[in-house]
Protein backbone atom coordinates (compact mmCIF):
# COMPACT_ATOMS: atom_id res chain seq x y z
CA UNK A 1 0.00 0.00 0.00
CA UNK A 2 1.47 3.30 -0.90
CA UNK A 3 2.00 6.04 1.77
CA UNK A 4 0.04 8.76 -0.45
CA UNK A 5 -3.08 6.55 -1.17
CA UNK A 6 -3.03 6.16 2.81
CA UNK A 7 -2.64 9.65 3.71
CA UNK A 8 -5.15 10.66 1.66
CA UNK A 9 -7.75 8.21 2.44
CA UNK A 10 -7.19 8.93 6.34
CA UNK A 11 -7.22 12.77 5.91
CA UNK A 12 -10.47 12.40 4.14
CA UNK A 13 -11.72 10.27 6.96
CA UNK A 14 -10.74 12.85 9.66
CA UNK A 15 -12.51 15.50 7.42
CA UNK A 16 -15.49 13.59 7.05
CA UNK A 17 -15.77 13.27 11.20
CA UNK A 18 -15.19 17.19 11.32
CA UNK A 19 -17.76 19.22 9.47
CA UNK A 20 -16.68 22.32 10.86
CA UNK A 21 -13.01 21.96 9.84
CA UNK A 22 -11.61 23.23 6.17
CA UNK A 23 -8.67 21.82 4.66
CA UNK A 24 -7.08 24.67 5.82
CA UNK A 25 -7.28 23.84 9.41
CA UNK A 26 -5.93 20.26 8.67
CA UNK A 27 -3.11 21.78 7.29
CA UNK A 28 -2.34 23.84 10.04
CA UNK A 29 -2.27 20.86 12.40
CA UNK A 30 0.01 19.17 10.74
CA UNK A 31 2.41 22.03 10.29
CA UNK A 32 2.12 22.56 14.52
CA UNK A 33 1.99 19.04 15.38
CA UNK A 34 4.73 17.26 17.13
CA UNK A 35 3.98 14.00 15.50
CA UNK A 36 2.59 14.62 11.95
CA UNK A 37 2.01 10.52 11.76
CA UNK A 38 -0.29 10.51 14.86
CA UNK A 39 -2.39 13.69 12.81
CA UNK A 40 -3.17 10.74 9.60
CA UNK A 41 -5.37 8.47 11.73
CA UNK A 42 -8.64 6.99 11.67
CA UNK A 43 -10.47 4.90 13.71
CA UNK A 44 -8.03 1.42 14.51
CA UNK A 45 -6.26 2.86 11.50
CA UNK A 46 -3.09 5.60 11.18
CA UNK A 47 -0.39 5.62 8.24
CA UNK A 48 2.32 4.70 11.22
CA UNK A 49 0.81 1.16 11.24
CA UNK A 50 0.97 1.16 7.78
CA UNK A 51 4.38 1.97 7.74
CA UNK A 52 5.20 -0.79 10.21
CA UNK A 53 3.41 -3.47 8.29
CA UNK A 54 5.73 -2.70 5.43
CA UNK A 55 9.04 -1.90 7.57
CA UNK A 56 8.49 -5.30 9.23
CA UNK A 57 8.30 -7.39 5.91
CA UNK A 58 11.65 -6.02 4.97
CA UNK A 59 14.78 -7.74 5.99
CA UNK A 60 17.26 -6.74 9.48
CA UNK A 61 19.49 -4.59 6.75
CA UNK A 62 17.16 -3.15 4.74
CA UNK A 63 14.92 -2.03 7.92
CA UNK A 64 18.64 -0.74 8.84
CA UNK A 65 18.98 1.69 5.94
CA UNK A 66 15.50 2.79 5.82
CA UNK A 67 16.13 4.43 9.42
CA UNK A 68 19.36 5.97 7.89
CA UNK A 69 17.41 7.40 5.27
CA UNK A 70 15.65 9.51 7.51
CA UNK A 71 18.47 11.96 8.04
CA UNK A 72 18.95 12.99 4.58
CA UNK A 73 17.40 16.45 4.49
CA UNK A 74 16.79 16.27 0.74
CA UNK A 75 13.95 15.47 -1.37
CA UNK A 76 15.97 13.11 -3.63
CA UNK A 77 19.11 11.10 -2.84
CA UNK A 78 21.35 8.45 -5.08
CA UNK A 79 22.64 4.83 -4.07
CA UNK A 80 25.82 6.33 -3.44
CA UNK A 81 24.65 8.83 -0.46
CA UNK A 82 22.33 5.71 1.00
CA UNK A 83 25.85 3.77 1.08
CA UNK A 84 27.71 6.48 2.50
CA UNK A 85 25.45 6.64 5.44
CA UNK A 86 24.79 2.58 5.94
CA UNK A 87 28.72 2.39 5.16
CA UNK A 88 28.22 -0.16 3.35
CA UNK A 89 29.20 -1.32 -0.51
CA UNK A 90 27.35 -0.21 -3.28
CA UNK A 91 25.54 -3.42 -4.78
CA UNK A 92 24.64 -4.47 -1.38
CA UNK A 93 23.28 -1.01 -0.64
CA UNK A 94 21.64 -0.91 -3.98
CA UNK A 95 20.04 -4.73 -3.32
CA UNK A 96 18.71 -3.17 0.37
CA UNK A 97 17.20 0.42 -1.66
CA UNK A 98 15.66 -2.56 -4.23
CA UNK A 99 14.06 -3.93 -1.61
CA UNK A 100 12.71 -1.08 0.49
CA UNK A 101 11.29 0.27 -2.96
CA UNK A 102 9.46 -3.17 -3.28
CA UNK A 103 8.07 -2.76 0.00
CA UNK A 104 6.75 0.73 -1.10
CA UNK A 105 9.04 2.82 1.70
CA UNK A 106 10.73 4.12 -1.14
CA UNK A 107 10.28 5.16 -4.33
CA UNK A 108 13.07 5.13 -7.51
CA UNK A 109 12.34 8.51 -8.85
CA UNK A 110 14.78 7.66 -12.12
CA UNK A 111 17.65 4.69 -11.95
CA UNK A 112 19.90 4.84 -9.05
CA UNK A 113 17.97 7.89 -7.54
CA UNK A 114 15.55 7.70 -4.71
CA UNK A 115 13.25 9.57 -2.31
CA UNK A 116 10.97 9.14 0.37
CA UNK A 117 7.73 10.44 0.81
CA UNK A 118 7.48 13.22 3.70
CA UNK A 119 5.53 10.58 6.13
CA UNK A 120 7.93 7.96 5.24
CA UNK A 121 10.95 10.14 5.69
CA UNK A 122 9.17 11.11 9.06
CA UNK A 123 8.54 7.64 10.02
CA UNK A 124 12.19 6.61 9.83
CA UNK A 125 13.43 9.60 11.58
CA UNK A 126 11.25 8.33 14.52
CA UNK A 127 12.43 4.93 14.40
CA UNK A 128 15.99 6.48 14.52
CA UNK A 129 15.35 8.83 17.34
CA UNK A 130 14.70 5.93 19.49
CA UNK A 131 17.81 6.16 22.40
CA UNK A 132 19.18 2.19 21.40
CA UNK A 133 19.93 3.74 17.67
CA UNK A 134 21.70 6.61 19.33
CA UNK A 135 25.32 5.44 18.37
CA UNK A 136 24.13 4.27 14.42
CA UNK A 137 22.57 7.89 13.99
CA UNK A 138 25.63 9.69 14.68
CA UNK A 139 28.30 7.20 12.52
CA UNK A 140 25.59 7.39 10.02
CA UNK A 141 25.69 11.73 10.03
CA UNK A 142 29.02 12.00 9.97
CA UNK A 143 29.43 9.03 7.31
CA UNK A 144 26.95 11.60 5.27
CA UNK A 145 28.46 14.59 6.06
CA UNK A 146 31.87 13.63 5.12
CA UNK A 147 30.39 12.08 1.53
CA UNK A 148 29.11 15.22 0.39
CA UNK A 149 32.45 17.53 1.90
CA UNK A 150 34.87 15.35 -0.17
CA UNK A 151 32.39 15.14 -3.17
CA UNK A 152 32.05 19.10 -3.04
CA UNK A 153 35.70 19.46 -2.38
CA UNK A 154 36.90 17.30 -5.64
CA UNK A 155 34.27 18.98 -7.73
CA UNK A 156 35.28 22.34 -5.89
CA UNK A 157 39.13 21.74 -6.92
CA UNK A 158 38.17 20.87 -10.80
CA UNK A 159 37.11 24.06 -10.91
CA UNK A 160 38.67 26.52 -8.62
CA UNK A 161 41.21 29.07 -9.82
CA UNK A 162 44.73 28.81 -8.95
CA UNK A 163 44.85 30.44 -5.77
CA UNK A 164 41.93 28.74 -4.04
CA UNK A 165 42.34 25.23 -4.64
CA UNK A 166 44.30 24.35 -1.47
CA UNK A 167 42.22 26.27 1.28
CA UNK A 168 40.78 23.00 2.59
CA UNK A 169 42.85 20.31 4.01
CA UNK A 170 40.55 17.93 4.89
CA UNK A 171 42.15 14.01 5.85
CA UNK A 172 41.44 11.02 3.41
CA UNK A 173 37.89 10.26 2.53
CA UNK A 174 36.31 7.43 4.43
CA UNK A 175 35.11 5.79 0.90
CA UNK A 176 37.38 7.28 -1.79
CA UNK A 177 35.70 5.13 -4.04
CA UNK A 178 32.29 6.92 -3.91
CA UNK A 179 33.39 9.60 -3.57
CA UNK A 180 35.26 9.29 -6.86
CA UNK A 181 32.52 8.00 -8.83
CA UNK A 182 30.26 10.53 -7.57
CA UNK A 183 32.59 13.69 -8.14
CA UNK A 184 33.25 12.39 -11.63
CA UNK A 185 29.37 14.18 -12.45
CA UNK A 186 31.56 17.26 -12.23
CA UNK A 187 29.51 20.96 -11.24
CA UNK A 188 26.45 19.48 -12.41
CA UNK A 189 26.26 17.38 -9.09
CA UNK A 190 26.07 20.87 -7.12
CA UNK A 191 23.02 22.01 -9.27
CA UNK A 192 21.11 18.52 -8.49
CA UNK A 193 22.21 18.51 -4.74
CA UNK A 194 21.90 22.15 -3.94
CA UNK A 195 19.04 22.46 -1.42
CA UNK A 196 20.54 18.87 0.29
CA UNK A 197 24.09 20.79 0.95
CA UNK A 198 22.63 23.87 2.13
CA UNK A 199 20.38 21.94 4.75
CA UNK A 200 23.27 19.45 5.10
CA UNK A 201 25.44 22.80 6.54
CA UNK A 202 22.29 23.78 8.76
CA UNK A 203 22.18 20.32 10.00
CA UNK A 204 25.97 20.30 10.67
CA UNK A 205 25.31 23.31 12.67
CA UNK A 206 22.48 21.88 14.79
CA UNK A 207 24.25 18.11 15.54
CA UNK A 208 28.28 20.20 16.91
CA UNK A 209 29.42 19.28 13.77
CA UNK A 210 31.34 22.37 13.55
CA UNK A 211 34.63 21.28 11.16
CA UNK A 212 32.17 19.51 8.75
CA UNK A 213 29.45 22.77 8.99
CA UNK A 214 32.12 25.52 7.89
CA UNK A 215 34.26 23.18 5.33
CA UNK A 216 30.97 21.85 3.51
CA UNK A 217 30.30 25.84 3.12
CA UNK A 218 33.46 26.58 1.65
CA UNK A 219 33.75 23.82 -0.68
CA UNK A 220 30.14 24.52 -2.11
CA UNK A 221 31.24 28.04 -2.88
CA UNK A 222 32.67 27.98 -6.21
CA UNK A 223 29.08 27.22 -7.49
CA UNK A 224 27.24 29.43 -5.41
CA UNK A 225 29.36 32.11 -6.66
CA UNK A 226 29.62 31.68 -10.63
CA UNK A 227 25.79 30.08 -10.67
CA UNK A 228 24.68 33.47 -8.78
CA UNK A 229 22.61 31.26 -5.45
CA UNK A 230 23.85 34.05 -3.33
CA UNK A 231 20.92 33.30 -0.82
CA UNK A 232 22.22 30.17 -0.21
CA UNK A 233 26.01 31.38 -0.10
CA UNK A 234 25.35 34.05 2.27
CA UNK A 235 23.27 31.49 4.58
CA UNK A 236 25.88 28.84 4.30
CA UNK A 237 29.17 30.85 5.20
CA UNK A 238 26.89 32.80 7.83
CA UNK A 239 26.73 29.28 9.87
CA UNK A 240 29.96 28.58 8.79
CA UNK A 241 31.46 32.03 10.20
CA UNK A 242 29.39 30.87 13.48
CA UNK A 243 30.86 27.01 13.66
CA UNK A 244 34.38 28.59 12.85
CA UNK A 245 34.32 30.80 15.82
CA UNK A 246 32.62 28.00 17.89
CA UNK A 247 35.45 26.30 17.59
CA UNK A 248 38.53 29.62 18.08
CA UNK A 249 39.79 28.71 14.66
CA UNK A 250 40.66 31.76 13.98
CA UNK A 251 42.12 30.50 10.14
CA UNK A 252 38.84 28.97 9.63
CA UNK A 253 37.13 32.45 10.62
CA UNK A 254 39.40 34.17 8.12
CA UNK A 255 38.29 31.71 5.45
CA UNK A 256 34.50 32.52 6.07
CA UNK A 257 34.77 36.47 6.14
CA UNK A 258 36.45 36.49 2.79
CA UNK A 259 34.07 34.29 0.71
CA UNK A 260 31.04 35.41 2.97
CA UNK A 261 32.61 39.23 1.22
CA UNK A 262 32.44 37.58 -2.14
CA UNK A 263 28.41 37.35 -1.93
CA UNK A 264 28.22 41.11 -1.21
CA UNK A 265 30.55 41.97 -3.45
CA UNK A 266 28.47 40.65 -6.03
CA UNK A 267 25.35 42.60 -4.39
CA UNK A 268 27.38 45.82 -4.97
CA UNK A 269 27.10 46.18 -1.22
CA UNK A 270 30.77 47.17 -1.68
CA UNK A 271 31.21 48.48 1.90
CA UNK A 272 29.69 45.46 3.61
CA UNK A 273 32.53 43.00 1.36
CA UNK A 274 35.68 45.45 2.04
CA UNK A 275 34.59 45.61 5.88
CA UNK A 276 34.55 41.65 6.13
CA UNK A 277 38.08 41.51 3.63
CA UNK A 278 40.03 43.51 5.95
CA UNK A 279 38.67 41.72 9.48
CA UNK A 280 39.85 38.52 7.41
CA UNK A 281 43.01 40.49 6.38
CA UNK A 282 43.36 41.49 10.29
CA UNK A 283 43.42 37.79 11.04
CA UNK A 284 45.44 36.16 8.45
CA UNK A 285 48.69 38.74 9.38
CA UNK A 286 47.98 38.42 12.89
CA UNK A 287 47.87 34.33 12.46
CA UNK A 288 51.54 35.05 9.89
CA UNK A 289 49.37 33.50 6.60
CA UNK A 290 51.29 35.30 4.21
CA UNK A 291 50.00 33.61 1.04
CA UNK A 292 46.49 34.14 2.48
CA UNK A 293 47.25 37.81 3.26
CA UNK A 294 48.34 38.00 -0.43
CA UNK A 295 45.19 36.37 -1.41
CA UNK A 296 42.76 39.05 0.40
CA UNK A 297 44.65 41.49 -0.22
CA UNK A 298 44.27 41.31 -3.87
CA UNK A 299 40.49 40.47 -3.54
CA UNK A 300 40.04 43.79 -1.47
CA UNK A 301 41.86 45.62 -4.91
CA UNK A 302 39.21 44.79 -6.94
CA UNK A 303 36.43 45.33 -4.30
CA UNK A 304 38.22 48.80 -4.12
CA UNK A 305 38.20 49.42 -7.51
CA UNK A 306 34.58 48.65 -7.96
CA UNK A 307 33.50 50.91 -5.66
CA UNK A 308 35.66 53.78 -7.20
CA UNK A 309 38.51 54.30 -4.81
CA UNK A 310 41.33 53.28 -7.35
CA UNK A 311 43.99 54.28 -5.67
CA UNK A 312 43.25 52.05 -2.51
CA UNK A 313 42.63 49.70 -5.05
CA UNK A 314 46.53 49.98 -6.71
CA UNK A 315 48.19 49.87 -2.94
CA UNK A 316 46.41 46.97 -2.27
CA UNK A 317 47.22 45.22 -5.30
CA UNK A 318 50.70 46.63 -5.01
CA UNK A 319 51.02 45.08 -1.88
CA UNK A 320 50.16 41.64 -2.89
CA UNK A 321 52.46 41.71 -6.20
CA UNK A 322 55.08 42.41 -2.94
CA UNK A 323 54.25 38.99 -1.80
CA UNK A 324 54.37 37.12 -4.43
CA UNK A 325 57.36 35.26 -3.88
CA UNK A 326 57.90 32.00 -5.17
CA UNK A 327 58.82 32.17 -8.78
CA UNK A 328 56.66 28.92 -9.34
CA UNK A 329 53.29 30.49 -8.78
CA UNK A 330 52.29 31.44 -12.20
CA UNK A 331 48.94 30.50 -11.89
CA UNK A 332 48.32 32.77 -8.75
CA UNK A 333 50.30 35.33 -10.52
CA UNK A 334 47.88 35.56 -13.26
CA UNK A 335 44.68 35.61 -11.28
CA UNK A 336 46.34 38.75 -9.82
CA UNK A 337 47.19 40.04 -13.02
CA UNK A 338 43.39 39.37 -13.76
CA UNK A 339 42.79 42.01 -10.64
CA UNK A 340 45.42 44.62 -11.57
CA UNK A 341 44.55 44.88 -15.09
CA UNK A 342 40.79 45.17 -14.17
CA UNK A 343 41.45 48.09 -11.87
CA UNK A 344 44.14 49.80 -14.46
CA UNK A 345 41.53 49.80 -16.91
CA UNK A 346 38.18 50.85 -14.62
CA UNK A 347 41.36 53.93 -13.44
CA UNK A 348 41.03 54.34 -17.82
CA UNK A 349 45.28 53.64 -17.76
CA UNK A 350 44.79 51.71 -20.83
CA UNK A 351 48.57 51.43 -21.47
CA UNK A 352 49.02 50.13 -18.47
CA UNK A 353 46.25 47.33 -18.36
CA UNK A 354 46.80 46.37 -21.79
CA UNK A 355 50.40 45.14 -20.35
CA UNK A 356 49.29 43.31 -17.59
CA UNK A 357 46.48 41.85 -19.53
CA UNK A 358 49.12 40.69 -22.19
CA UNK A 359 51.47 39.22 -19.30
CA UNK A 360 47.98 37.37 -17.79
CA UNK A 361 47.47 36.22 -21.19
CA UNK A 362 50.65 34.67 -21.70
CA UNK A 363 50.47 33.05 -18.13
CA UNK A 364 47.10 31.94 -18.42
CA UNK A 365 48.61 29.83 -21.66
CA UNK A 366 51.65 28.94 -19.62
CA UNK A 367 49.35 27.23 -17.23
CA UNK A 368 46.59 25.97 -19.26
CA UNK A 369 44.14 27.64 -17.13
CA UNK A 370 40.89 27.93 -19.38
CA UNK A 371 38.82 30.17 -16.57
CA UNK A 372 41.99 32.75 -15.98
CA UNK A 373 42.26 32.52 -20.15
CA UNK A 374 38.73 33.98 -20.58
CA UNK A 375 39.30 36.45 -18.40
CA UNK A 376 42.26 37.48 -19.74
CA UNK A 377 41.36 37.77 -23.07
CA UNK A 378 38.04 39.25 -22.61
CA UNK A 379 39.82 42.05 -20.67
CA UNK A 380 42.11 42.27 -23.16
CA UNK A 381 39.54 42.18 -25.94
CA UNK A 382 37.83 45.25 -23.61
CA UNK A 383 40.96 47.30 -23.50
CA UNK A 384 42.11 47.44 -27.06
CA UNK A 385 38.59 48.24 -27.89
CA UNK A 386 38.62 51.55 -25.57
CA UNK A 387 41.91 52.13 -26.99
CA UNK A 388 40.44 51.80 -30.28
CA UNK A 389 41.99 48.52 -31.94
CA UNK A 390 38.65 47.54 -33.11
CA UNK A 391 39.65 44.53 -35.12
CA UNK A 392 41.69 42.62 -32.61
CA UNK A 393 39.18 43.74 -29.27
CA UNK A 394 36.67 41.80 -31.82
CA UNK A 395 38.63 38.54 -32.36
CA UNK A 396 39.67 38.35 -28.68
CA UNK A 397 36.86 39.27 -27.24
CA UNK A 398 34.65 36.53 -29.40
CA UNK A 399 37.25 33.75 -28.31
CA UNK A 400 36.39 34.54 -24.86
CA UNK A 401 32.83 34.49 -25.15
CA UNK A 402 33.54 30.79 -26.17
CA UNK A 403 35.28 29.87 -23.37
CA UNK A 404 33.33 31.14 -20.62
CA UNK A 405 30.24 29.55 -22.27
CA UNK A 406 31.77 26.72 -22.32
CA UNK A 407 32.35 26.81 -18.60
CA UNK A 408 29.33 27.94 -17.84
CA UNK A 409 30.38 31.41 -16.40
CA UNK A 410 27.11 33.29 -16.89
CA UNK A 411 28.59 36.55 -15.02
CA UNK A 412 31.80 36.29 -17.54
CA UNK A 413 29.28 35.79 -20.63
CA UNK A 414 27.46 38.71 -19.43
CA UNK A 415 30.48 41.13 -19.47
CA UNK A 416 31.68 39.92 -22.88
CA UNK A 417 28.14 40.35 -24.57
CA UNK A 418 28.28 43.99 -23.18
CA UNK A 419 31.87 44.82 -24.82
CA UNK A 420 30.80 43.43 -27.94
CA UNK A 421 27.07 45.00 -27.90
CA UNK A 422 28.84 48.26 -27.07
CA UNK A 423 31.53 48.00 -30.04
CA UNK A 424 28.58 46.83 -32.59
CA UNK A 425 26.83 50.14 -31.06
CA UNK A 426 29.84 52.43 -32.36
CA UNK A 427 29.68 51.09 -35.38
CA UNK A 428 26.38 52.09 -35.93
CA UNK A 429 24.41 48.91 -35.94
CA UNK A 430 22.13 49.69 -32.96
CA UNK A 431 19.67 46.93 -33.69
CA UNK A 432 22.85 44.74 -33.03
CA UNK A 433 23.78 46.02 -29.78
CA UNK A 434 20.35 46.11 -28.49
CA UNK A 435 19.77 42.37 -28.61
CA UNK A 436 23.51 41.45 -27.18
CA UNK A 437 22.79 44.18 -23.86
CA UNK A 438 19.33 41.78 -24.16
CA UNK A 439 21.28 38.75 -23.58
CA UNK A 440 24.03 40.15 -21.29
CA UNK A 441 21.13 41.84 -18.98
CA UNK A 442 19.56 38.04 -18.83
CA UNK A 443 22.89 35.92 -18.04
CA UNK A 444 23.91 38.54 -15.48
CA UNK A 445 20.41 38.33 -13.90
CA UNK A 446 20.98 34.87 -13.08
CA UNK A 447 23.98 35.30 -11.47
CA UNK A 448 22.45 37.79 -9.44
CA UNK A 449 24.99 40.95 -9.76
CA UNK A 450 23.21 44.33 -9.63
CA UNK A 451 26.04 46.47 -10.88
CA UNK A 452 25.93 44.30 -13.74
CA UNK A 453 22.53 44.46 -14.15
CA UNK A 454 23.02 48.21 -14.51
CA UNK A 455 25.27 48.53 -16.49
CA UNK A 456 23.64 45.83 -18.84
CA UNK A 457 20.32 48.32 -18.84
CA UNK A 458 22.26 51.28 -19.13
CA UNK A 459 24.00 50.25 -22.09
CA UNK A 460 20.77 48.97 -23.49
CA UNK A 461 19.11 52.33 -23.12
CA UNK A 462 22.09 54.21 -25.30
CA UNK A 463 21.37 51.17 -28.42
CA UNK A 464 17.89 51.92 -27.96
CA UNK A 465 18.46 55.82 -28.19
CA UNK A 466 20.45 55.13 -31.03
CA UNK A 467 17.50 53.31 -32.91
CA UNK A 468 15.77 56.40 -32.42
CA UNK A 469 13.05 55.19 -29.20
CA UNK A 470 13.95 58.03 -27.31
CA UNK A 471 10.65 57.55 -24.49
CA UNK A 472 11.77 54.14 -23.87
CA UNK A 473 15.37 54.89 -23.50
CA UNK A 474 14.57 58.07 -21.01
CA UNK A 475 12.37 55.60 -18.92
CA UNK A 476 15.27 52.97 -18.73
CA UNK A 477 17.77 55.18 -17.63
CA UNK A 478 15.69 56.58 -15.25
CA UNK A 479 14.81 53.41 -13.76
CA UNK A 480 18.53 52.29 -13.49
CA UNK A 481 19.44 56.09 -12.43
CA UNK A 482 16.79 54.92 -9.26
CA UNK A 483 18.22 51.67 -8.72
CA UNK A 484 21.62 52.59 -8.68
CA UNK A 485 21.37 55.59 -6.42
CA UNK A 486 20.01 53.13 -3.51
CA UNK A 487 23.21 50.76 -4.64
CA UNK A 488 25.38 53.83 -4.09
CA UNK A 489 26.89 52.45 -7.71
CA UNK A 490 28.43 56.20 -8.22
CA UNK A 491 29.44 54.79 -12.17
CA UNK A 492 26.09 53.73 -12.98
CA UNK A 493 24.67 56.59 -11.85
CA UNK A 494 26.82 58.81 -13.64
CA UNK A 495 26.14 56.85 -16.42
CA UNK A 496 22.09 56.80 -16.25
CA UNK A 497 22.73 60.87 -16.03
CA UNK A 498 24.64 61.15 -18.89
CA UNK A 499 21.97 58.73 -20.82
CA UNK A 500 19.48 61.28 -19.63
CA UNK A 501 21.28 64.17 -20.85
CA UNK A 502 21.54 63.02 -24.07
CA UNK A 503 17.74 61.68 -24.18
CA UNK A 504 16.54 65.50 -23.03
CA UNK A 505 19.32 67.31 -25.15
CA UNK A 506 17.02 68.29 -28.00
CA UNK A 507 13.70 68.69 -26.10
CA UNK A 508 15.04 70.59 -22.64
CA UNK A 509 18.35 71.27 -22.93
CA UNK A 510 18.42 72.86 -19.40
CA UNK A 511 17.39 69.69 -18.33
CA UNK A 512 20.24 67.99 -20.44
CA UNK A 513 23.25 70.76 -18.73
CA UNK A 514 21.57 69.93 -15.07
CA UNK A 515 21.95 65.88 -15.71
CA UNK A 516 25.14 65.98 -17.35
CA UNK A 517 26.48 68.30 -14.85
CA UNK A 518 25.92 65.38 -12.33
CA UNK A 519 27.33 62.98 -14.55
CA UNK A 520 30.52 64.70 -14.76
CA UNK A 521 30.62 65.01 -10.99
CA UNK A 522 30.18 61.63 -10.43
CA UNK A 523 32.62 60.67 -13.31
CA UNK A 524 35.47 63.00 -12.01
CA UNK A 525 34.67 61.35 -8.05
CA UNK A 526 35.05 57.99 -8.95
CA UNK A 527 38.29 59.34 -11.77
CA UNK A 528 36.77 57.31 -14.75
CA UNK A 529 37.66 58.37 -18.30
CA UNK A 530 34.26 58.64 -19.53
CA UNK A 531 34.14 61.86 -17.55
CA UNK A 532 35.86 63.29 -21.07
CA UNK A 533 32.49 62.65 -23.21
CA UNK A 534 30.21 64.12 -20.63
CA UNK A 535 32.50 67.52 -20.70
CA UNK A 536 32.22 67.64 -24.32
CA UNK A 537 28.22 66.80 -23.99
CA UNK A 538 28.47 70.34 -21.54
CA UNK A 539 30.15 72.18 -24.37
CA UNK A 540 27.78 71.07 -27.50
CA UNK A 541 24.83 72.30 -24.82
CA UNK A 542 26.49 75.62 -24.29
Amino acid sequence: MRSPAVAIRLAGARLAHRPHWRIADLAERLATSRDSLAEFAAGQRSVGQAFAMSYAQVSSPAQRVFRLLGLHPGVCFDNRVAAALADLPLPETQDLLDELVDAHLAEESEPGRYRLHDLVREYARTLLAEPANAAERSAALEGLLDHHLHVAAAIARQIESAGSRNLLRLPEAPKPGLVAVTAAQGPAWFDENRAALTALVRLAEAEGLSRHCWQLARACWRSHFDGGHLDELIETHTIGLRAAERLGDDEAVAVMLNYLSSAYYRLAEFSEAIRLMEVALDLRRRLGLHREVRNTLWNLGAAYSAHGEHRRAKESLDSALALMQKPGELGELGELLNNVSFALANWGRYEEALRVSRHHLLLARQVDDHRQLAKAMGHLGAIRHRMGDVGPARRLLRAALRLKRRMGNRYGEGEVLNEIGAMERRAGRSEEAAALHRKALIAISETGDRIGQCASRNLLARAILDQGDVASALDLHRRVLHDATKLNARYEQARALDGIARCLRTTDPKAARTHATRALALFRQVESPDQHEVAELLTELG
